[in-house]
């Protein structure tokens, strides 16, 4: 790899500049691949955290991410889950300097899928007022000096769910985390506070045809022990800035409540069954009430308030919501997949401890919001506490995505201590039947593949490593007669080196994994 170094505080204006002029000729990492494949499925390692491209050194933590194709190239952002005070300082168009979580940008030649140059994907951020943030306007989030843990993300292109434009949907992953936007066109980062606040996990939107008109729906993953499944409804404007446009400025919050009472995987568990239930409004935004206990200064409902409400209104308490993703399959839209990582509680009485994975299935138009009846049936494809299962099946599940051959692909993220500890295995990228519920461990993580210079302080610590960031990637690069998947890995006890020189927190690494398709079977472009 070309190494061109620049000072680690370098600014976002002038990273784009170079990556706007980067010469025509592709990077390749040349360290080893951080995860191995399995069952006829190969990894093609493209970036390693610590190298450098056109004068951009990413940090490390790689999460989140999604593709958007060009004409040419394919562009994937991806999130950074950096804590707010971690990482080197970069620093917005408005001169404004931020460390912590942050995105970034790789552009791939679509034909060989050569990765051509990367660079911040923002250098302006809108905060929960919607004022640019710059040296009067801070960040109005849950840290002053930086985005807190950008985990995972979903994406949408203009025309898609209602969307007007091309987007990520992210957040901060943590207690009262702020949910944002990314407008990829015009680098600008949006946050979202009438989505309300939560341990943001991620967020998908509902493909909907004729609701999509005029509204967008999104499911939000709230990554906290015993939440809720979030569902925001908003109503497009016709004009306005992009969060208004795409109906994120205004709208209403609701949590899943089922109707047989059912509160937790204590009341409800096992793969196969399933249960009915509603999706009931809560209180997210009152400007008469701005300031008070409840409302922050702009009216928005606090994190306890909205956590009140999930109490009073009997809503289910996941054990830890993580990763939601659309179903592709046309007509499908309105079914979503996520992944509940697993977790004991004293509410589920540690029903939940390997973690489970469920199918939405969400019933909403504009007479059923005009109703105050918009429902979901979810039923569980996948309970990792089921007897056989456990350490020996998919283990606490994390990012997954619904790709368009039908199949779910799942990464752990290990949540217990007793992790690994009967089957020895690492953590894994699993591929899940959602209609049979068959699973296949098609990669799994590779603990010798440390990069040259770096040191992995805990070699021993089985399921420190995982794999994050899965995204469908086969039609964004024309690719036929192969399933491609993209993602990276997070080298959480990878240090040294240019990880501690350049101040990136932790080693990591971008791949592409991928395995030829029988025609006809699966490859459902």
């Amino acid at each position: 790899m070309t190494i061109n170094k620049l000072p680690c505080h370098t600014s976002i204006a002038v990273a784009l500049m170079l990556a706007f002029s980067a010469p025509i000729f592709a990077y390749d990492t040349s360290e080893p691949a951080q995860m191995k494949g399995l069952k006829g499925w190969t990894t093609n390692p493209v970036f390693t955290i610590g190298e450098t491209v056109d004068g951009y050194t990413p940090p490390g933590v790689p999460d989140g991410m999604g593709a958007f194709e060009r004409e040419d190239t394919v562009v994937i952002v991806s999130n950074h889950e950096l804590s707010a005070r971690l990482g080197y300082s970069y620093t917005l168009a408005s001169g404004a300097a931020l460390t912590g979580a942050r995105i970034s940008s790789l552009t791939f030649d679509k034909a060989t899928r050569e990765l051509m140059t990367m660079a911040p994907a923002y250098d302006t951020i809108y905060n929960r007022a919607g004022a640019s943030v710059d040296f009067d306007n801070g960040l109005d989030s849950s840290d002053s000096n930086g985005l807190n843990r950008l985990c995972s993300a979903g994406s949408v292109v203009a025309g898609q769910a209602g969307f007007v434009d091309d987007a990520l949907l992210t957040g901060e992953e943590t207690n009262g985390g702020t949910g944002f936007a990314l407008d990829i066109e015009a680098g600008a980062l949006w946050a979202l506070p009438a989505m309300g606040r939560a341990g943001w996990e991620s967020a998908t939107a509902l493909n909907i045809p004729g609701f999509n008109d005029t509204h967008v729906a999104i499911l939000i993953g709230d990554d906290r022990a015993d939440a809720a499944l979030l569902l925001y409804v908003g109503k497009k404007q016709s004009d306005g800035n992009f969060i208004e446009r795409n109906g994120l400025a205004n709208g209403t919050l609701y949590m899943w409540v089922a109707n047989d009472g059912s509160l937790s995987p204590a009341d409800w568990n096992g793969t196969g069954t399933s249960r009915s239930g509603k999706f009931v409004a809560v209180e997210n935004y009152n400007a008469a009430q701005a300031g008070t206990a409840n409302f922050d200064h702009l009216g928005f409902a606090t994190q306890a308030y909205l956590d009140s409400q999930k109490g009073s209104i009997g809503a289910f308490n996941f054990s830890r919501p993580e990763d939601v993703h659309t179903n592709p399959a046309p007509g499908k839209g309105n079914q979503i997949v996520f992944a509940s990582t697993g977790r004991n509680t004293s509410i589920n009485q540690g029903a939940d401890l390997w973690g489970t994975t469920y199918v939405v299935d969400v019933k909403i138009n504009l007479g059923r919001i005009q109703v105050d009846n918009i429902t979901a049936d979810i039923s569980i494809v996948y309970d990792g506490d089921d007897a056989g299962k456990q350490d020996f099946g998919i283990r606490s599940p994390d990012n997954l995505v619904w790709a368009k051959d039908g199949m779910v692909y799942i990464q752990e993220d290990r949540s217990i201590s007793t992790f690994g500890a009967a089957s020895d295995e690492e953590t894994s990228i699993w591929k899940l039947n959602p209609k049979t519920s068959a699973v296949e461990r098609i990669g799994q993580i590779d603990r010798t593949a440390v990069p040259a210079g770096q040191v992995d302080s805990s070699p021993s610590d089985l399921g420190n490593w995982e794999s994050s960031g899965i995204i469908d990637v086969t039609d964004e690069f024309n690719a036929e007669g192969e399933r491609v998947l993209f993602f990276n890995t997070q080298a959480h006890s990878v240090g040294e080196g240019t990880i501690e020189t350049e101040n990136l927190v932790q080693g990591g690494q971008y791949l592409f994994i991928s395995k030829p398709e029988v025609k006809g079977k699966g490859n459902k472009k």
